[in-house]
């Protein structure tokens, strides 16, 4: 049975899935450890949000084969953190927001930290259709910032339409509450191996206007999403300041 959070404000019962949503329109994937080493370079700077990439130059180290996208996001956005957990696990909203993605859902509960669960995206010129495969934890830390960690869980999902499983390397999210009032910082970092013929330029190309979209659609509707009158009971909030 899927876990029941107890949601405060309205003092209601409701099952919410805790699972790592994607914010790319055909993969997912992160490792902030892996900023510390990867030449990270700037794709755009847009008010708040800013978007790196790195593409792995085969011809200067012969002995890597480093078939992955890597992209890195940092922007901030009016939310509790009770809020915006509420509204990525929001499965019916999904699509509103998350660029190319047409279905997500929870394929197994592991405890009631970790769940499996897969999303699919729809084909993108030129690319085939993708989906991903997920097992993903969430830990709160002592100064009330949030991690998501997540690591590819095989094939634990049906291919649909002919899509591609995306190979999940690494995956990490850092929601981290700044003094403002309700003010969230969120570093997010994806590695993964989109696997099929497209060529990895034309992929990360793809992959950042999603990514783009998907950070402008989020900052748009989560500010004002019904998920803001909510607590879930488990999480701590950083104290309001006066």
């Amino acid at each position: 049975m899927p876990e029941k959070f107890i949601l405060k404000k309205n003092t209601i019962f409701q099952p919410i899935f805790l699972f790592f949503i994607i914010f790319s329109s055909f993969f997912i994937n992160a490792s902030d450890s892996s900023s510390t080493i990867t030449p990270w370079e700037l794709w755009k700077k847009q008010d708040d949000i800013h978007l790196f990439y790195y593409i792995y130059n085969s011809k200067a180290n012969d002995s890597t084969n480093d078939e992955n996208i890597n992209i890195k996001a940092q922007f901030t956005v009016k939310s509790s953190l009770s809020g915006f957990l509420l509204f990525i696990q929001d499965t019916e909203n999904i699509p509103s927001w998350l660029e190319n993605a047409y279905e997500s859902k929870i394929i197994r509960q592991v405890n009631q930290h970790e769940n499996v669960f897969v999303t699919y995206f729809s084909s993108i010129w030129p690319s085939q259709p993708r989906h991903m495969v997920l097992q993903s934890k969430i830990v709160q830390h002592d100064d009330f910032s949030i991690e998501i960690i997540s690591k590819d869980a095989g094939t634990h999902a049906t291919e649909k339409h002919g899509s591609i499983q995306m190979k999940v390397e690494e995956a990490r999210w850092l929601i981290t509450p700044l003094a403002e009032n309700g003010l969230q910082r969120i570093d997010y970092t994806l590695r993964v191996n989109p696997k099929g013929d497209i060529p990895l330029s034309v992929l990360n190309q793809l992959a950042l206007d999603s990514m783009l979209s998907t950070i402008m659609n989020i900052k748009s509707q989560l500010p004002k999403s019904r998920w803001q009158a909510f607590d879930l009971q488990h999480i701590k909030e950083l104290p309001r300041q006066p």
